[in-house]
This record gives structure tokens, sequence and C-alpha cells, in this order.
């Protein structure tokens, strides 16, 4: 199961090395690969208050926050994630 687990976890993080560029600045950076983490986690409900708690924040706004400034890029890195999965 370690085995398991550890090859998940740094698939996650070879993907998030491809869109880690997209963010200027090292906390968004961070926040965006625990995001990645909570959507591909065992989270309930993926929605921004639940995804915030499972990543430790105390409320959502720096999720929201993360999620609208990265709307220019969200075809970019789409593109990044699926050219990932696929390969």
């Amino acid at each position: 199961m370690e085995k398991r687990s550890g090859g998940w976890k740094r698939e996650v993080l070879r993907a998030h090395k491809r869109i880690a560029g997209l963010f200027a600045r090292s906390e968004a950076r961070e926040r965006s690969c625990a995001y990645l983490q909570g959507l591909l986690s065992g989270c309930e409900r993926k929605n921004g208050w639940q995804l915030a708690e499972w990543m430790g924040e105390a409320a959502p706004y720096a999720v929201q926050h993360l999620l609208d400034r990265a709307g220019m890029r969200t075809r970019l890195a789409t593109r990044c994630a699926i050219t990932h999965w696929k390969s």
C-alpha cells in the first residue's frame, strides 16, 4: 500500500511541475499543488469550502483567490494536465 501511495504522490507532483510555472508566487504554486491533490483525494465534496478545509485552510478565500487569479491561464493549465496524463 505504501508503494502505491508513494507512486500516486509522485505522479501528482510530476503533473504539478508542468503547471507550476503558471503561478508567479511561491504561495500560489504551493496552494495549487495542494488544490490538485485535494481534487484527486478522497475528499467527499469538491467545493471551495470542503477543499480548503482538506488543505488545512481556515476559510475558502485563499483557494477562491487562487482560482480567480488563474482564470486567464486555465486553458493552458488544462492543456498541460491533459498532455501529462496522456504521456
